[in-house]
């Protein structure tokens, strides 16, 4: 369990260890009065990945930043920390690492990060209508008929390019709030991922024969 401070009006991830004189709301499962103590806690169930890993609530987050939180937890986290440590304690550790690797996986991925968003905002994904749908349909049976590799190549790459396009324009719809076009952009991303995995299988089959 974090301890927490506020820090410009927003939960920021403080320490991993406890201090048994913190607030009643994190109580220390090892201990039952003031004295300090340095023992792992649990994570936190309902706390997002964002606030689990100590950065802001956003789409648009520094990486740079995303890493050394990362570094910096890992370093306090990772099991080989507690090797003599009680069974319950190792328990700890390993369950904050399952948490912690999640958390970095997520959040560094920008299309991972935006579904997950939309999740703790209370959204879901929307719908392509049936033009989009359609777009998507033809393009799945063009890739599926081509024979040539060279070809195959140069669908992907213009694949590549639309989600590219994409993922900077989630950037921009977060900070609208538009959560509309945030879902149909990210439904559209869901389609096109789809169909790059497609077309990477054809041509990984092609190598095979």
């Amino acid at each position: 369990m974090f301890y927490y401070s506020s820090s410009q009006g927003s939960r920021s991830c403080g320490k991993i260890l406890s201090n048994c004189g913190r607030p009643q709301e994190t109580n220390c499962w090892n201990c039952t009065d003031a004295v300090k103590c340095h023992t792992i806690q649990p994570p936190v169930e309902t706390q997002n990945l964002f606030e689990y890993i100590g950065i802001p609530v956003s789409f648009d987050i520094e990486e740079s930043v995303l890493k050394k939180r990362f570094r910096e937890l890992q370093s306090k986290l990772h099991p080989d920390k507690f090797v003599r440590a009680s069974e319950h304690e190792k328990e700890i550790s390993d369950e904050h690492s399952r948490k912690l690797n999640e958390s970095y996986k997520i959040l560094l991925d920008p299309y991972l990060r935006a579904k997950y968003l939309l999740k703790i905002l209370g959204n879901e994904e929307g719908y392509l209508d049936n033009d989009s749908l359609l777009e998507m349909v033809e393009w799945n049976e063009k890739v599926a008929d081509v024979e040539d590799e060279e070809e195959l190549s140069e669908e992907k790459r213009k694949l590549q390019k639309e989600i590219d396009i994409l993922l900077a324009r989630l950037k921009e719809l977060f900070a609208e709030k538009n959560i509309k076009e945030v879902c149909s952009a990210i439904t559209r991303l869901s389609y096109l991922y789809s169909l790059r995995s497609f077309i990477d299988k054809r041509m990984e089959s092609m190598l095979r024969v």
